[in-house]
C-alpha cells in the first residue's frame, strides 16, 4: 500500500503536487501543443503592448531631461533605479519572448 497524500488546494494551485509529476504533466502538455503544431484555444501573440511603445520612444529624452527637470525632485541617484524599472518591465512584458498560459482544470 502506498503512500496517500491527501490534495490540498489553494485557489487553483495545488498545494501537495509531487515535482515529479509536475514536471511529467508539464511534458505531456508540451508534447501535445508540438504534436498540434500550436497553441490551442484563441491565444495570439500580440507582439509589444502600449506601454512598451511609449517607453522605448520617450524614455530617451526623459534620460536627457533627467537632472535638469527631475534630478531635484527624484534624486540624483534616482534615474539609475527607474532605468532598471523601466528595463526589467520592458523584459516582462514582452510578449514576443512568450508567455506562461495556465488555465486549471476540474
Amino acid at each position: 500500500m502506498g503512500l496517500l497524500i491527501r490534495p490540498e488546494i489553494r485557489g487553483f494551485v495545488c498545494l501537495t503536487a509531487h515535482p515529479v509529476g509536475c514536471a511529467a504533466h508539464v511534458e505531456e502538455k508540451i508534447a501535445a501543443v508540438r504534436k498540434a503544431g500550436r497553441l490551442p484555444g484563441p491565444y495570439r501573440q500580440r507582439g509589444t503592448n502600449s506601454l512598451q511603445r511609449l517607453s522605448r520612444s520617450n524614455f530617451a529624452e526623459f534620460t536627457a531631461r533627467y537632472e535638469a527637470d527631475y534630478a531635484r525632485r527624484l534624486g540624483h541617484s534616482g534615474l539609475q533605479r527607474i532605468t532598471r524599472a523601466v528595463e526589467r518591465s520592458l523584459e516582462c512584458g514582452d510578449y514576443s519572448k512568450g508567455v506562461a498560459r495556465i488555465r486549471p482544470t476540474g
